[in-house]
């Protein structure tokens, strides 16, 4: 789910701040997700890939390596033009995610 050595990595030197920037993230990667939602809904796949796309790189460098790759995923249908359904709760994924970094860094 994470990526330990990611995390740790850049949580070396100031584990406080990364622990904000979790709680930063937390709150702007809900915001995306639920925009990315109503993309797909409206059937707007490119404002869905660019929303996913947004939180991938984040992700990836606090050591969210699922929630990450499942952005990934999606971000690909996306721009494939594909039908997306997401088949992980994201929300639940990122809140579990941000729980488990937050333990190891906490």
């Amino acid at each position: 789910m994470i990526d330990p050595k990611q995390l740790q990595g850049i949580a070396s030197d100031a584990p406080d701040l990364v622990l904000k920037i979790l709680t930063d993230f937390t709150v702007d990667a809900q915001t995306r997700l639920a925009q990315a939602e109503q993309a797909l809904l409206e059937g707007n796949l490119k404002e869905a890939g660019l929303a996913y796309h947004q939180l991938i790189g984040s992700s990836a460098t606090l050591g969210l390596s699922k929630l990450s790759e499942e952005l990934r995923q999606l971000e690909t249908a996306c721009k494939a033009g594909l039908a997306v359904v997401p088949t992980t709760d994201l929300e639940a994924l990122l809140l579990d995610s941000v729980t488990a970094a937050q333990a190891l860094l906490g």
